[in-house]
């Protein structure tokens, strides 16, 4: 099989650009956007049929964002898919570059072979063949708490953000476990890697400093009665958080040489969607039937 353009990765910008670029697209995994990562404001995408825009409720104001990353992953997933731009589907796992061919493994498949005359890599996890890198760029790693709220009295916060790395942003969504109106939320910390192992940067100072925010904020445990003493009042159960899960993502990025035929892509989405669209023929017809 011969392509004049592949597109290793998974991310929401190597869709993007694959779907601009009326490119292939071999996806060695799957690198699904963080659920509360937005668009700008100015961003529209309605040539995926998304014309969402957000307002979040912060502390003392509000925030206009764009679509969800997540969403836009989702939709350009799809209309790649049904073009037949994905190649092998979810079955790739694996990739060996030689000169201009693409040696494939397959998951409980033979290895296949591709031959391209431009290859563009966004990411270069389980490729081999590549030159020595020349470079890397390691930035801290973007660390995810998520959280349960068991007892907590309704309120208006749909993110706030402060000045650490530790614990710099919280999103609260509606919570997915039961049809209650509790919020639950998730945190965002930028850290090292030897911060990760320090207890003060541990999953149970994430509830500490969070206790301190939601009494900052006024916000109590959900509602137990009325306060006999005080008319109009009403007595509250105490705070109930909980960590779900901690999620850990590294960012390494490694810089490599140039080579003719390799296109190592290091542009951000903002830049990506800055391109021109030159997606034609089926992937464009089915982006416009969605």
């Amino acid at each position: 099989m011969n392509f004049s353009r592949i597109v290793i990765g998974s991310s929401v910008e190597a869709l993007l650009y694959a779907f601009k670029t009326d490119s292939h697209i071999l996806m060695l995994n799957h690198e699904i956007p963080f659920e509360f990562d937005y668009s700008e404001e100015n961003q529209t995408f309605d040539f995926l049929k998304i014309s969402d825009t957000d307002q979040l409720s912060t502390n003392g104001d509000t925030i206009r964002v764009g679509a969800q990353k997540q969403k836009i992953w989702q939709k350009l997933l799809f209309v790649l898919h049904l073009s037949g731009k994905v190649l092998f589907g979810n079955q790739s796992r694996s990739a060996t570059i030689d000169s201009n061919s693409l040696s494939v493994g397959c998951e409980g498949a033979k290895r296949r072979d591709l031959f391209f005359d431009k290859l563009t890599v966004f990411d270069d996890h389980n490729v081999y063949g590549l030159p020595p890198a020349i470079n890397q760029i390691k930035k801290k790693n973007v660390v995810y708490d998520w959280f349960n709220v068991n007892s907590c009295e309704q309120h208006e916060y749909d993110f706030l953000q402060f000045d650490t790395d530790f614990v710099k942003n919280v999103f609260f969504y509606k919570t997915k476990r039961s049809k209650s109106q509790i919020k639950d939320f998730v945190t965002v910390s930028y850290l090292e890697d030897e911060e990760i192992y320090d207890f003060s940067n541990s999953e149970t100072y994430v509830k500490f400093k969070m206790l301190s925010v939601y009494e900052e904020l006024g916000i109590r445990g959900t509602r137990n009665g009325r306060d006999p003493k005080r008319a109009g009042h009403y007595k509250h159960y105490a705070l109930d958080i909980e960590s779900a899960s901690r999620v850990v993502t590294p960012r390494v990025q490694n810089i490599y040489p140039k080579i003719s035929n390799i296109d190592f892509n290091y542009m951000s989405f903002d830049d990506i969607y800055m391109l021109e669209d030159n997606s034609s023929g089926y992937t464009k017809k089915i982006a416009e039937m969605l």
